[in-house]
């Protein structure tokens, strides 16, 4: 028993301590420009979207305008042009018709192709993949 409380106790602090949901006390604002913050790394939030996966049986209102929906569920949503983003954010994940709710951010590379022959293909000019990497 005593083992099994144990292994109870680190699975929650593990899952506290580790969890990864993008919760707005972790938004930083900088020169009018919004940023999620994860670990030691800033990321800017692109304002007009969000993404968010339905639960089950539950409807969208008519008010919202969804952007695209994937195969897995996930939809972007397109926030409202008279509303702050950050309270329609709190809005969605208040309304409890949403099994995530996340913000989107602009990412960055973590990785350079190891690909021996990259400089001989003739896409990544053209994408842009060489100037940001």
């Amino acid at each position: 028993m005593r083992e099994f409380n144990l292994l109870l106790f680190c699975t929650f602090i593990f899952s506290t301590c580790f969890s990864q949901s993008n919760s707005p006390d972790r938004i930083l604002k900088e020169k009018n420009v919004f940023y999620l913050e994860v670990g030691n790394k800033k990321f800017k939030i692109n304002e007009e979207i969000i993404t968010v996966k339905i639960l089950p049986q539950k409807r969208l209102g008519d008010s919202i305008q969804i952007v695209k929906i994937n195969k897995l569920g996930f939809c972007d949503l397109r926030v409202p042009n008279n509303v702050v983003f950050i309270d329609y954010y709190k809005q969605l994940v208040k309304s409890h018709q949403f099994e995530t709710v996340e913000f989107n951010t602009i990412g960055e590379y973590h990785w350079i192709p190891n690909d021996q022959r990259f400089t001989d293909q003739w896409y990544p000019s053209l994408v842009r993949a060489v100037n940001n990497m």
